[in-house]
């Protein structure tokens, strides 16, 4: 259901554990807490509270790394 291959390539860092999706998302939290940044925080968040929200998140993430 959780592809670590397809998890790496979308977010570079945190796809390269393959502890599960627990530890995925503590991993985002740091990432948020590094970057001082809400966007990481709640994109994490909103995979993990709804599935839906995959989609959004890969159209969020792209945009985000763009923008940086």
């Amino acid at each position: 259901m959780w592809d670590p291959k397809a998890i790496r390539k979308i977010f570079n860092g945190a796809g390269n554990h393959i502890f599960g999706l627990r530890a995925w998302i503590i991993e985002g939290i740091l990432y948020a807490f590094l970057y001082k940044s809400t966007i990481v925080l709640s994109l994490f968040l909103n995979i993990y509270l709804n599935s839906a929200g995959w989609v959004f998140f890969i159209g969020t993430n792209l945009h985000y790394k763009f923008l940086v």
